[in-house]
């Protein structure tokens, strides 16, 4: 089973970048062969190209809700989606794309999983994430690899974590 984690993100807005920090965090800390790492830096993104020929897709992004703190992570199924809820990332991708069709240029679709981490504010310019998401970047790592190694039917003993400092190297 093929699976990839993507990561999406602005790595000069702050906070908006914390999918693509987190993706290379988890691709330096899980050691599984079954387990793609890739990032897509904003604009207009083809994600259907990136997500072609992939069993399950773990999409990681930024999210802004109205009363969500910063770190609060939220693992969706795109199955239990509305089509009407018009839920789309901020990088100009309508997930219900990825829902409602089968296929794309004659590929099946994958299973996708949207993690979205929210922000304290995703549209402020900046190379580093805020102080209140870097404090808490270790544990979204941790939490985040966990779900993954769930839901990819990792066993334990075929799953590792490198080493348990989830810590951002560049901070």
């Amino acid at each position: 089973m093929k699976n990839l984690v993507l990561g999406l993100g602005n790595e000069i807005k702050k906070d908006d970048g914390v999918g693509l920090v987190v993706t290379d965090l988890l691709a330096e800390k899980l050691d599984d062969t079954s387990l793609n790492f890739k990032t897509l830096n904003s604009g207009k993104l083809m994600i259907l190209d990136e997500v072609k020929g992939y069993d399950k897709v773990f999409l990681i992004d930024s999210v802004k809700t109205e009363t969500g703190s910063p770190g609060e992570v939220y693992f969706l199924d795109l199955q239990d989606m509305h089509p009407s809820e018009g839920v789309s990332v901020a990088h100009n991708f309508d997930l219900r794309i990825l829902k409602e069709n089968e296929t794309y240029e004659g590929e099946e679709l994958p299973d996708v999983q949207l993690i979205a981490i929210e922000t304290k504010n995703p549209f402020e310019f900046g190379e580093e994430l805020s102080n209140e998401l870097e404090g808490k970047i270790s544990d979204i790592v941790k939490n985040i690899a966990i779900f993954i190694r769930d839901n990819v039917q990792i066993s334990s003993e075929n799953f590792s974590i490198k080493n348990n400092n989830f810590i951002n190297p560049n901070h």
